[in-house]
């Protein structure tokens, strides 16, 4: 019996091996084009090339590639988790050490090994923007630390494009870390008017103040902040992305339009009326035509959306019934179970409310009557003479307006956050008649008397703290 020799099955290995990689080289071939950027005759490469792109498999798809993470990875072999887990104990050291440049160039490391595990770009750009930049005490030291952990993400965002969470998590740290942080009034000088001079120039810094899809830069954080829950929401809707894992839909949803609605109080409480009325004109519009119009998931079986009519109600009860039928269950829905459905999530959203209010807070009387009170109290702490009679006279029209909006609005008194804000307004008034009249008491003619006059005497007392702490903080809102 005859027996190939070594060297003989040694050239019979190699022959086997390249016979067989011929078809793998064929049916993965890459594509000639970019599927993005693919005309008609452009080669779009082997079956396994076009199936990455179909189901966004591939490391392009997933968002930009950065070689440096392919390379690290190959270096390490078999390592990597070990070389990872190193890191990370690194870095929670170096921030119990506040060693902010190890910390940084230890959480830039995990992401060369981790591009794609979201969680590292989530929680350590949350740890930069929130818990570091709580660290230190001045307030342009803590905002180059709000932006690295939101710079971070964003970056997150470039390397997994496919994600609806880190897009969201951009919106989140735009809109609730400036918006709601004890710094916001510096940070929203910030925006526009970097405090890093020399890199900037005084004017917005470009890798922070931006937007995918957007050329040039916004002119608030919180249009920046709904440019990104609106890039989040078009991820969720993309049927091949992963779908978001924050919140419920109709919540998810509804993020671009709260984030309108949040710039147009902000735009208010800053003095700047003039462009309030088409600011909340664009915050009824997200919140009518854009989230009313959205289909939601049903958990009855497709979608629905909120601002339906009776022809519409109709048409999603078709669409589900057809749905059954394919699917071969005999079971049948009524349009009852539709409209059941959508009061659920009107409810869920408080869809109603913040219709109305978006529909009472662009009316001329509403703007007028805010900007009414925000002169009245910046008259009362001035030291101008005569500017307490100026505060009386303004805060007693501007509530004299409110008095007026709240009597014709559907919303009557379901403003309980309104109301609250107005019982304050009534303090500064009382407190700018008690220097011009000599009275201790509101007077029973004043504008919304019975509002104060019918409150609990601890509601009272709150809005009396609440004017205090104002005052003690040279705090004005409209």
């Amino acid at each position: 019996m005859n027996e190939f020799t070594p060297r003989q099955r040694k050239i019979t290995y190699a022959v086997a091996l390249l016979f067989l990689s011929i078809p793998i080289i064929y049916l993965g071939r890459p594509a000639s084009v970019a599927s993005a950027d693919r005309a008609e005759g452009d080669d779009a490469g082997g079956k396994l090339s076009q199936k990455r792109d179909d189901f966004t498999l591939g490391e392009a798809s997933l968002g930009n590639v950065d070689p440096s993470s392919s390379t690290m990875n190959l270096v390490l072999f078999g390592l990597r988790g070990v070389a990872t887990n190193v890191l990370w104990q690194d870095a929670m050291d170096a921030k119990e050490k506040k060693d902010w440049a190890r910390l940084r160039s230890d959480v830039d490391s995990i992401t060369l090994l981790q591009p794609h595990y979201e969680k590292v770009w989530d929680f350590q750009g949350w740890n930069l923007a929130y818990n570091v930049a709580a660290e230190w005490d001045g307030v342009p030291d803590r905002w180059y630390w709000v932006k690295e952990g939101t710079k971070f993400v964003m970056d997150g965002v470039d390397r997994n494009n496919q994600s609806p969470d880190l897009r969201y998590k951009v919106g989140q740290i735009l809109g609730q870390k400036i918006g709601n942080a004890d710094e916001k009034n510096y940070y929203r000088r910030y925006w526009n008017e970097d405090p890093d001079v020399e890199s900037f120039g005084g004017q917005t810094d470009p890798k922070f103040n931006r937007a995918p899809n957007y050329d040039g830069s916004f002119r608030h954080h919180y249009l920046a902040s709904r440019a990104w829950y609106q890039y989040s929401v078009e991820a969720n809707d993309n049927p091949k992305f992963p779908r978001q894992t924050q919140m419920i839909p109709e919540l998810f949803a509804s993020k671009p339009a709260e984030a309108q609605r949040q710039y147009a109080e902000a735009i208010e409480e800053a003095g700047e009326f003039a462009d309030a009325p088409a600011a909340w004109a664009d915050a009824r519009r997200d919140w009518v035509e854009g989230l009313g119009k959205k289909r939601l998931p049903s958990y009855i079986g497709g979608t629905v959306f909120v601002e339906a009519d009776a022809d519409d109600i109709q048409q999603m009860t078709d669409e589900v019934n057809a749905r059954l039928e394919a699917y071969g269950i005999e079971r049948r829905i009524d349009p009852r179970e539709i409209v059941a459905e959508i009061s659920r999530k009107r409810e869920s959203l408080n869809y109603d409310f913040w219709k109305a209010k978006a529909e009472l807070e662009g009316l001329q009387d509403t703007v007028d009557a805010r900007r009414l009170v925000y002169e009245g109290k910046q008259a009362f702490v001035s030291d101008e003479p005569g500017a307490q009679k100026i505060a009386a006279d303004k805060l007693r029209r501007g509530l004299e307006l409110w008095e007026k909006v709240l009597n014709e609005s559907p919303l009557g008194t379901q403003d309980t956050l309104g109301l609250s804000e107005r019982m304050v307004d009534l303090v500064y008034l009382r407190e700018a008649l008690r220097f011009t009249t000599g009275a201790t008491e509101l007077p029973e003619d004043a504008p919304l008397y019975e509002l104060w006059n019918g409150s609990d005497p601890s509601v009272r007392e709150q809005s009396i703290d609440e004017f205090e702490y104002e005052r003690r903080n040279n705090i004005i809102r409209g």
